[in-house]
Parts: structure tokens; sequence; C-alpha cells
């Protein structure tokens, strides 16, 4: 099943208080995983707290990695790790990655071709996340093809400010979506962040594509039968 992250991004403009408000909100509306930015922005104490906030929820928890310092400091509050495009070419970055022994997922968005699979040379088993840089991101940027053969191996960073691109990545298998959630639209990426009702509205859609069967005759016995039998019944009465 498609997870559902819920990228908080800075909007908790530094105030702990706040940002453990909106880890609690992210979480009642139905979020898989919380991203939160900003490893300078609390003490370490401070980050384990946000963390057993999601863990008691079973919940995940996940920060963008730009250091070997940010990863040994977070290491064990964090479920998996996400890395910016920007930074799939910090091999001290990479190897401090692949040493934590947890899930990563690997933006695709600003970097080449050749550096995304480099990197994935240094993190095998990491999901690609396709993103696009146009923000807010009108449908005529996505690549309909992409969306269909996910597979479980990559996921979608979406900034369209809709709910329709993660639903249709879900629909070709994506391991995760993650979203900016906008908070009273105050931040820097308003335009391209869905509002807390469009997080529970792909949440419960992301469920409904989940429990959908992957047998390509599910539903269809009673006509399967049906059919045979009038294929025996034909074969019959063309013999005699």
């Amino acid at each position: 099943m498609t997870q559902l992250i819920a990228d908080l991004g800075s909007s908790h403009g530094n105030d702990f208080d706040k940002a453990r408000a909106l880890v609690h909100q992210a979480i009642d509306y139905g979020a898989d995983v919380v991203k939160i930015y900003g490893p300078s922005a609390f003490t370490q104490a401070q980050w384990g707290m946000l963390a057993g906030t999601c863990h008691v929820a079973d919940t995940g928890f996940t920060v963008s990695a730009y250091d070997p310092e940010t990863v040994k400091a977070l290491e064990s509050a964090v479920t998996l790790w996400r890395v910016p495009s920007g930074q799939v070419t910090n091999l001290p970055l990479l190897r401090a990655l692949h040493t934590s022994k947890k899930p990563i997922l690997l933006s695709r968005g600003l970097c080449t071709a050749w550096e995304y699979s480099m990197a994935l040379t240094w993190c095998a088993g990491a999901i690609g996340i396709r993103t696009v840089k146009e923000y807010p991101t009108d449908p005529h940027h996505y690549c309909r093809p992409a969306f269909a053969h996910m597979n479980g191996k990559y996921g979608l960073s979406d900034h369209s400010g809709e709910v329709w691109p993660s639903i249709g990545a879900a629909f070709g298998g994506a391991a995760y979506v993650e979203v900016h959630v906008r908070d009273e639209d105050a931040g820097t990426d308003v335009d391209g962040s869905v509002t807390w009702a469009q997080l529970h509205q792909l949440h419960t859609a992301l469920a409904y594509i989940g429990q959908m069967s992957e047998d390509i005759w599910a539903g269809q016995t009673d006509f399967r039968l049906k059919n045979a039998r009038e294929k025996h019944m034909f074969r019959e009465g063309d013999s005699s």
C-alpha cells in the first residue's frame, strides 16, 4: 500500500510547541509518515520528542538529511531518511546513510540521471522519489507513463496543491507519495501545498486503493465461470 508523507516543511517557524501541534495534526489527518524541515531548529531532545509522538501513533518520522552530522544526531529518531536531489552527490552523507541501515528515499528532481544512478550504487535498495521542478506543478508537467510503472520502486513528491497526481501515482504502485501541507495559508510553498482537508482526502483515497485487488479476475468469478460453460457448450455443439 502506498505510504502518505505529510511534509510540514518549516511551517513551525522554529517554535517547538507549534511543531509538536503540527505533528499531532498530521497524524490525526492520516499521514503515514511526518516530515519536518530544519535539523538545526531544535535540540536533539526535542527532535526525540517529536519522533516519539509519531512512534506512539505508529507513524513514521523523517527529516531531510544534508550531512553526516545530521545522520548521527537524528539516527535514533527517524524511521527513514529523505535525501534532497541536491545532496545525491554528497558521498560522505551517502556513506553515513548506508551505515544507518534505515530506508532511504532519494529525490530525483534536480540531479542528472548519471548522478542518480551513482547514488543508488551507494544506497542499494533506496526508493527513487520523482519530483517536478515547477512549483506549483501544472498537469502538463507530469509524465503520465511514468506514473504507470512505479511498482513499489519509486514514489512521488508532489507540489501541485491537488490530490490527483498522488492518487494517480498510487494506482501505478508508488511506494510513497509526499505532499507539502500548508497551515493557515502560511509558508513558502502555499500554492503547491495541500490543505489539511485534502491530506485527509488523500489518506482515504490511498486506503481505498490499497484494498483493491491486483487480480485481473477480481469480482468476475461468475462471469468467468459463465464464459467457460459457454465455450464448453459451443465445442460440444460444433463437434456434433
